[in-house]
C-alpha cells in the first residue's frame, strides 16, 4: 500500500507517470520507485516534497526502500551481516562496499545504489529554501512546526528580556539626565 500522504498529493502524477505500476497493484514498492525515477517530471510541489521525503527516509533506513532492499538483500547478508539495522548503518555499509574496488556487489544492487546516490544528490540540491517565503512555507508545512515556532518565539522573548534587564550598555545615561 502507498503512503496516504503520497497517495493524496501524488494521485495525478501516479495516474500520468506510473499508470502501469499502479495497475499492477504489487506490494513491492514499484509505484514509489516510479515516482523516484520520474522525480524531475513531477510538477506538483507537494508531491515532489513527499517524494523527496521518501528519498530522505530511504537514506536513513534501507527497509523503507523495498526495491533497493530486495535488490541488495544478498549483499547485505554477505557484506553487512554484522551491522545492526537502523540509523543508516546498513546503508552506509553498502555505500562503503560500493566504493571499495575489492568488493563485488550484485549488478542490480550496484545499479540501484548508483541511482539512489544520484537521486539523493538531486534531493539535496532541491531541498533548501530559496528565500524567506519558501523558508516560511517549509516551517509551516513541517510536522515539527510547533517546536520550531516555539524555539523562535522563546529566543526572541529571551533576547527582549535581556535587553530589558541590562538596559543600554554602550552609552550609559546618568539618572539626572533621564529625569529631566
Amino acid at each position: 500500500r502507498l503512503d496516504p500522504q503520497l497517495q493524496l498529493h501524488c494521485s495525478d502524477e501516479i495516474a500520468n507517470l506510473c499508470a502501469e505500476e499502479a495497475a499492477a497493484q504489487e506490494q513491492t514498492g514499484q509505484v514509489e520507485e516510479c515516482l523516484k525515477v520520474n522525480l524531475l517530471k513531477i510538477k506538483t510541489e507537494l508531491c515532489k516534497k513527499e517524494v523527496l521525503n521518501m528519498l530522505k527516509e530511504s537514506k536513513a533506513d534501507i527497509f523503507v526502500d523495498p526495491v533497493l532492499h530486495t535488490a541488495c538483500a544478498l549483499d547485505i547478508k554477505h557484506h553487512c551481516a554484522a551491522i545492526t539495522p537502523g540509523r543508516g548503518r546498513q546503508m552506509s555499509c553498502l555505500m562503503e562496499a560500493l566504493e571499495d574496488k575489492r568488493v563485488r556487489l550484485q549488478p542490480e544492487c550496484k545499479k540501484r545504489l548508483n541511482d539512489r546516490i544520484e537521486m539523493w544528490s538531486y534531493a539535496a540540491k532541491v531541498a533548501p529554501a530559496d528565500g524567506f517565503s519558501d523558508l516560511a512555507m517549509q516551517v509551516m508545512t513541517s510536522p515539527s512546526k510547533n517546536y520550531i515556532l516555539s524555539v523562535i518565539s522563546g529566543s526572541i522573548c529571551i533576547l527582549f528580556l535581556i535587553g530589558l534587564m541590562c538596559g543600554r550598555i554602550t552609552k550609559r545615561v546618568t539618572r539626572e539626565l533621564k529625569d529631566r
